[in-house]
């Protein structure tokens, strides 16, 4: 999750059988670190081994300061709690190196869109998660105690953006969560926005202390990059450091072409690293992949959209680490790249909204692309070229595909001797995205052939499975 991001509630339970609720200890004014791991990963038991977050918790835990609580959860869903203390593909016994609660959870990965082990999450009060990193505990207590804690009766916070922020142009609602950072509930509430907008809305509800809520403030035409700033004040605010932020709403420059888009993205050896989100100016998401989801192995995915005429769609991709796809600089690796065209009825490239080769380091790349012209279904391919990850699987992977048109969808996956091993039929499925856990467990290991059918469209892919 992105620093800053509002963190939703979730619960989990220790290895002790001890149930955490997450507002529950914010609510209590704790800061909370949490230590996501996964039991065969070295940099994780590394770190654990320096016993920083062990000193953190001593020293600032219940046992000491009570300002915080540090927990680590195994969150990678393929392995089992009984892994934690040292058996199946563990590296050893993670009770002896974590000297904080340790609890197994198989959605924690999804909740908080990991993308890599560790991941060590700070989470205030207030409800925001910002990335800690393997860091020192007295790294780890600075960042922990800029925390804001609720203290006067009276205190309102603008405290996070959530409009878009990147677009082609138009007209774009100017959207931000406010926030009660008072010790009392918030009835009401004045939100002033000045800049690109200026206007003035009054918010009534009821908050308790860090409830947040969403408001739209109104409408700005990204003619060109905007700027805003939303503050906001309650009855008897005297503290006004976090009552106000500010934001650019930047006006994307647009290539023109056809109404068929083509997304291809060749990971490099960390694919889990890689996130790709295409919307439209409307805020309507057309796809999103989160990271995580290619895996672990070096993946090719080519993925096809036809979407409506006379509008524009932005596209966004994302390295979690920060040194796009370009894996060989570490070694005898292999790059990635990545490249997003609108295509003609002939599928040649007409323009290219956003690419970058395997040496091109970053962290975010995006493009957008205005459609004036259209190329119909029926002179389109159906379906997109599908992948299966992970691939090889040692029994559960996913299928993820995607249909131009309303299609029935039918999957065979055979053995290399030419037999049915499973079969599926999905009936009529929606235009869009589609993803389908495939499940290959207690099959012998070996090469499979994954067939799928929409309509009179066959496209195959080979799996590997292992023991």
């Amino acid at each position: 999750m992105s620093d800053g991001s509002l963190v939703p509630n979730f619960q989990w339970t220790d290895t002790d059988g001890i149930t955490y609720d997450l507002y529950e200890l914010l609510d209590d004014d704790k800061v909370v670190i949490l230590d996501l791991f996964a039991v065969w990963c070295g940099p994780c038991w590394n770190y654990a081994e320096t016993e920083a977050l062990d000193n953190l918790l001593a020293a600032y835990g219940p046992d000491g300061t009570d300002e915080l609580r540090v927990f680590g959860i195994e969150s990678d869903p393929s392995t089992p709690a009984s892994s934690i203390d040292g058996g199946g593909n563990s590296i050893g016994d993670w009770f002896s190196v974590m000297g904080y609660p340790i609890a197994n959870d198989d959605d924690m990965a999804d909740i908080l869109d990991l993308a890599y082990y560790p991941t060590i999450y700070t989470i205030y009060p207030n409800r925001t998660i910002y990335e800690s990193s393997q860091i020192s505990t007295a790294q780890h207590y600075n960042i922990a105690n800029d925390a804001q804690i609720a203290s006067d009766p009276a205190d309102a916070s603008t405290v996070l953006y959530s409009g878009i922020k990147e677009v082609c142009g138009g007209d774009q609602e100017v959207k931000a969560y406010i926030q009660n950072m008072g010790t009392s509930p918030m009835t009401s509430a004045t939100v002033t926005v000045t800049g690109d907008l200026e206007t003035v809305f009054e918010w009534t509800g009821n908050l308790g202390t860090y409830g947040f809520e969403e408001v739209t403030l109104g409408t700005v035409n990204v003619d060109s990059d905007q700027n805003v700033t939303i503050s906001t004040t309650t009855d008897g605010d005297i503290f006004a450091g976090n009552s106000s932020i500010s934001q650019t709403i930047e006006q994307m420059d647009a290539v023109a072409g056809p109404n068929h888009i083509r997304v291809t993205i060749q990971t490099d050896n960390w694919p889990g690293e890689t996130g790709w989100e295409l919307w439209s100016s409307s805020g309507e998401v057309l796809a999103s992949v989160p990271f995580g989801t290619y895996g672990t192995t070096y993946t090719l995915v080519e993925e096809d959209y036809w979407v409506d005429a006379d509008a524009c769609y932005m596209f966004r991709i994302d390295d979690a680490y920060g040194d796009g796809m370009y894996a060989s600089q570490y070694g005898a690796l292999e790059d990635g790249y990545f490249r997003v065209a609108l295509l003609d009825e002939n599928n040649n490239e007409v323009a290219v909204l956003a690419e970058a080769s395997g040496s091109d380091e970053f962290s975010t790349e995006t493009g957008a692309g205005e459609i004036t012209s259209v190329v119909s279904v029926d002179e389109a391919e159906l379906v997109s070229e599908f992948v299966v990850y992970p691939n090889p699987t040692n029994g559960t992977s996913n299928l993820m595909y995607t249909l131009s048109a309303s299609s029935d969808v039918s999957m065979v996956v055979y053995n290399t001797l030419g037999s049915v091993v499973l079969n599926k039929d999905f009936g009529t499925v929606s235009a869009g995205l589609q993803t389908f856990e495939l499940n290959l467990n207690g099959m012998d290991a070996g090469l499979y052939f994954v067939n799928l059918t929409a309509n009179d469209r066959v496209v195959t892919k080979k799996i590997t499975l292992t023991k």
